[in-house]
């Protein structure tokens, strides 16, 4: 197992998250109070104590994800691996859970050897941030750990080439640099239309072609992530051994093949508490709900 933890990819990745709802909340009741017009010493006091307590507030949203960032991160240098995971799942909890911090929750459910759990937070960590290269090669790591061993039909190679591409970078910065390759076409536009000489409208002709078209890559680039992210079909078998039944019944169902903790499914449609999943190598069945978790 020390062995296995070697070759991770388990570098600390600093992230500090902040909940400033309630804070703002408070600010707006406040607020509103002043704006009624009334001159009562009831209502001043209450505007008053409110408005004082946003500044604790907000520092009170701040400091808990980052207690339980520290004590996560203690209890990893330390391997304590089941207490940095609980750590780092309850900023999760708490709904301040990001990129960085499922990537860290993943590493240390591997180390502790639950591997299902540790492709879980990986998968996860991916659908936020796509183009995070070590959550995407501690995912295969993890994989090659599990027991069922699905061999992926080939997609075409144009399609193959497209997804690198896009996975090279986060939605945000392919859609600031679609605009940038926007403004860059304009202005060539203007070069073609406004040059003196036939050299510099070839160039603007050409040249806006070009920047055009990486414009509509950077831009398809991050609608397909923004697309991923979206879409909730994904999920991962939670259940150490889970049957694939033929229809949506647990008795009179015939059991097609059998699926292990961490196998990654598609959902493709759902009946009461049933699943219609497909497997990567195009083999479909049912299966219950309570035996995977939707990535």
């Amino acid at each position: 197992d020390s062995k296995l933890a070697d070759n991770l990819r388990d570098t600390a990745k600093t992230a500090t998250s902040s909940n400033k709802e309630m804070a703002k909340s408070f600010s707006k009741v406040a607020l509103s109070i002043m704006k009624t017009g009334k001159s009562s010493a009831r209502s001043a006091v209450i505007a008053i104590a409110l408005m004082l307590a946003v500044p604790s507030l907000a520092d009170a949203a701040q400091s808990y994800p980052d207690s339980l960032w520290n004590a996560g991160v203690q209890a990893y240098s330390d391997g304590q691996w089941d207490t940095a995971a609980s750590a780092w799942e309850s900023i999760i909890a708490a709904g301040c859970g990001n990129a960085e911090v499922y990537y860290n929750a993943g590493n240390a459910w591997f180390k502790s050897g639950e591997y299902a759990r540790a492709v879980l937070c990986y998968e996860r960590a991916l659908r936020i941030d796509p183009s995070y290269s070590d959550a995407r090669f501690n995912l295969e790591f993890a994989q090659s750990q599990l027991q069922d061993k699905i061999d992926e039909i080939p997609e075409f190679i144009f399609k193959t080439w497209m997804r690198k591409i896009c996975y090279m970078a986060s939605s945000n910065t392919w859609a600031v640099l679609s605009l940038l390759l926007f403004a860059l076409a304009l202005g060539l536009v203007f070069v073609f239309l406004l040059a003196p000489t036939s050299g510099k409208r070839r160039t603007g002709f050409y040249g806006g072609i070009v920047a055009m078209i990486l414009c509509l890559v950077s831009l398809g680039s991050a609608l397909w992530q923004r697309s991923d992210y979206i879409k909730a079909d994904g999920a991962i078998v939670m259940k150490p051994v889970s049957s694939v039944k033929s229809s949506p019944s647990a008795g009179s169902a015939k059991d097609l093949f059998v699926l292990h903790e961490g196998a990654k499914v598609k959902i493709l449609d759902d009946v009461g508490e049933w699943k219609n999943i497909s497997l990567a190598d195009g083999r479909q069945g049912w299966m219950q709900s309570s035996d995977m978790e939707i990535i």
